[in-house]
């Protein structure tokens, strides 16, 4: 999945770093896809250096860490508990749902999402979900 979506921004650099051997999850493909996407998107918009979007997978114990991030120019701390909310949203064009949506569908999910973010060095969402049993 994370490889898909990659290929979906070839135009883009954007570094993938996931483990040697496949991790089996429990959740629905493309409720989880949609969310990749949506962080991607917005870490593209945000990205104004040349460094690449991040896209990894750490396996932690009963856990993996789905993580998007990128160098751009970062949240600032006062808007950091804003980004969640519907309709909340610093750019020009969409509605501010997109961030929203991400939240529900990682909560539906049994998981949580957390950011952190540094004004003119770019943000991280770590995204943590149950292993399969």
């Amino acid at each position: 999945m994370i490889r898909s979506v990659a290929k979906l921004y070839q135009s883009a650099e954007i570094d993938t770093k996931l483990p040697d051997k496949e991790i089996m999850l429990d959740f629905d493909y493309d409720y989880i896809k949609r969310v990749l996407i949506n962080l991607v998107h917005n870490a593209l918009a945000a990205n104004n250096s040349n460094e690449p979007i991040i896209i990894e997978l750490q396996l932690l114990e009963d856990l993996v860490n789905l993580i998007v991030e990128d160098k751009g120019e970062g949240i600032a701390a006062e808007n950091l508990q804003k980004i969640f909310e519907p309709y909340y949203s610093t750019k020009k064009s969409g509605v501010g749902l997109g961030l929203s949506i991400v939240k529900k569908i990682i909560e539906e999910h049994d998981g949580n999402i957390e950011v952190k973010s540094e004004l003119g060095k770019g943000t991280r969402f770590n995204i943590l979900l149950k292993l399969k049993n």
